[in-house]
């Protein structure tokens, strides 16, 4: 997919404010079930001083991001969990022996509240669709309409 489809991807899923940097040329979407695993594999890939265990019911722990405000939140697990995914694009190119774009995929900043900012990852799929996803909880999450109309900067990882 070219940067022109890539923004148009963004335009329609109403998260592109214009204030973005897209740096490369040409980007491969990724799959839900693609980020979905690179999901439960990120925390395994933080140094064990980044990652806690977070209850998740019926006495189930699961390996999770710590969250240290202003050292490492938000926007640092989103620029990490992006590289990340965009390593295991990497990996899967090697391994398939396939030439690829840059991860159609990136980090979004947005405003929750009047007060606050939040960082979260944003992917495009196979069918132009955009997906996002929250670090803090590693969960797929849909902005609301007030929410994407707060977006205040985008990059591409």
């Amino acid at each position: 997919m070219t940067r022109n489809e890539l923004t148009l991807s963004l335009i329609r899923a109403g998260l592109y404010s214009g204030a973005w940097a897209l740096d490369d040329d040409t980007y491969e979407p990724v799959s839900r079930e693609f980020v979905a695993a690179a999901m439960v594999e990120f925390p395994s890939f933080l140094p064990p001083e980044l990652r806690t265990l977070r209850d998740v019911g019926g006495g189930k722990k699961l390996a999770a991001p710590l969250w240290l405000p202003e050292a490492w939140d938000c926007d640092n697990l989103a620029r990490a969990f992006g590289v990340y995914v965009g390593i295991c694009m990497a990996r899967d190119a090697v391994l398939t022996k396939r030439t690829r774009g840059n991860i159609a995929g990136g980090k979004l900043n947005f405003c929750p509240t009047p007060t606050t900012g939040h960082a979260i990852n944003w992917f495009v799929d196979h069918e132009r669709n955009v997906f996002c996803v929250d670090c803090a909880t590693l969960n797929v999450t849909d902005l609301t309409d007030a929410q994407r109309a707060s977006i205040f900067a985008g990059e591409s990882i």
